[in-house]
């Protein structure tokens, strides 16, 4: 596994900054050498930083990192409540902020924590309520990254007057003015196409899990 590697590193070398992303940092696969590591007083000057998608948060993980000179978790929340659970199935909301409350309510000095959102078509009409519920968290940082102009996921695909409805409900300057109209590079036909697959897959109505805009824009 790559976790013994980087933690016959950590043994071995002074490491002073490391970043851990790509499938789930926290998997027993992935993290019990390099928790192994911590434990051993390798990593008092290590600066650690991991991407994690939210599933697997405890007591253990948390004490772990407080042992590391300083550590970020960033957190890749998609959305919330059952938008979240169509974008990331077959995980739960729940789950999710169950452990983000926990995160919230045990938060240790030298360990930081971040919400990185991804926007995209499937979440874009659920920004004002995803900025409300993590933009003013105390102590919890958050941000947005966009899904690149040439993924049909790219919020672009839909047609400006829901763009500009979205954009006019959110609060924060920044993202308003990030978030501009663009070339759709996919069909009406293959965004619909796209999201009726999904929902199949999921077992899912669209009712449930999607926007009303982009629900009536899609004939869904």
């Amino acid at each position: 596994y790559t976790s013994d590697v980087v933690a016959e590193i950590l043994k071995n070398y002074k490491v002073h900054t490391l970043k851990l992303v790509g499938g789930e940092p926290f998997l027993a696969e992935n993290w019990s050498k390099i928790a192994e590591a911590i434990d051993k007083g390798y990593c008092k000057d290590l600066k650690l930083e991991v991407t994690t998608n939210g599933t697997i948060i405890n007591n253990e993980i948390l004490s772990r990192l407080a042992k590391t000179r300083s550590a970020r978790i960033m957190i890749s929340v998609d959305s919330i409540g059952s938008n979240y659970e169509f974008i990331r199935w077959p995980h739960t909301w729940k789950k999710i902020e169950k452990n983000l409350n926990f995160l919230k309510n045990n938060q240790v000095d030298n360990v930081k924590i971040a919400i990185d959102n991804l926007v995209n078509i499937f979440n874009f009409e659920f920004l004002p309520e995803i900025e409300e519920y993590f933009w003013n968290t105390k102590r919890v940082g958050y941000s947005c990254e966009i899904k690149p102009a040439t993924s049909l996921m790219n919020y672009q695909n839909l047609p400006e007057h829901i763009i500009n409805k979205v954009k006019n409900r959110l609060r924060n300057d920044d993202l308003r003015n990030t978030l501009v109209s663009g070339n759709n590079n996919y069909s009406k036909e293959q965004l619909r196409h796209e999201f009726i697959v999904l929902l199949a897959q999921r077992k899912m109505k669209a009712e449930d899990v999607i926007g009303p805009l982009t629900r009536e824009y899609l004939e869904l």
